[in-house]
């Protein structure tokens, strides 16, 4: 299984904007026994710490600032979230993530941003891995499967696009598409664009950004 994405600089309202037909849940860790999703205030509240301290210049800590990456699923029909199996952890009750009869969920998280230019060729990584800082985190993106054939087959349909929940996806990716365009910027006097995905008002501050800094590029 692989997955799309859409990587997204927005404001924190232009972003409170494109959620808005949606409702935030969590979907990959055990959850109160009263739980049923989460307020998109959550999201926007993580959203704007992390956005602030980006712009104002400031290294991104995965572990002092953990809180402001926290990942989320979204849906349009909460109703057809199910969690069920109760169970204790350190002796409270908890209940897990069964799962959506719409289909996988989209889920945000946070993308990184490496850059190097090797004999003229630059090279753009938004993937973390052990050669990317988590300190490179330059905003987020929001993530869905790409099914191969036989994935799709077992599923008895003929790709991930008949799912009900790509709608979804493709909803949010469409939202953000309508107020944004692709970042493009300068290294070495080259120039590159790429699909990450910036606002007008955003693309003001990203030249602040810690990973454009130290890189020297220039955002155009």
């Amino acid at each position: 299984m692989g997955f799309q994405s859409v990587l997204f600089i927005v404001t924190p309202q232009e972003l409170k904007q494109a959620h808005m037909p949606f409702t935030l849940f969590i979907g990959n860790a055990h959850v109160p026994t009263d739980y049923a999703f989460t307020p998109t205030e959550a999201f926007i509240e993580n959203y704007t710490e992390l956005y602030e301290k980006l712009c104002s210049g400031r290294k991104i800590c995965l572990k002092n600032d953990s809180r402001m990456l926290e990942q989320f699923n979204i849906t349009t029909d909460i109703g057809s979230v199910k969690f069920g199996r109760e169970y204790l952890y350190q002796g409270k009750k908890y209940k897990s993530f069964l799962g959506s009869g719409r289909g996988y969920a989209p889920y945000f998280s946070p993308f990184t941003f490496s850059v190097s230019n090797k004999n003229g060729s630059i090279t753009v990584s938004t993937r973390g891995s052990y050669l990317v800082e988590y300190a490179d985190i330059m905003g987020f993106q929001l993530y869905y499967p790409k099914l191969t054939q036989r994935e799709a087959e077992s599923l008895n349909i003929t790709s991930e696009k008949d799912m009900d929940s790509y709608n979804d996806y493709k909803l949010f990716r469409d939202n953000i598409a309508k107020i944004t365009s692709a970042l493009c910027f300068k290294m070495d006097g080259i120039k590159k664009s790429k699909s990450i995905r910036v606002s007008s008002e955003a693309k003001k501050s990203v030249p602040n950004f810690d990973c454009i800094k130290k890189n020297g590029l220039l955002i155009i």
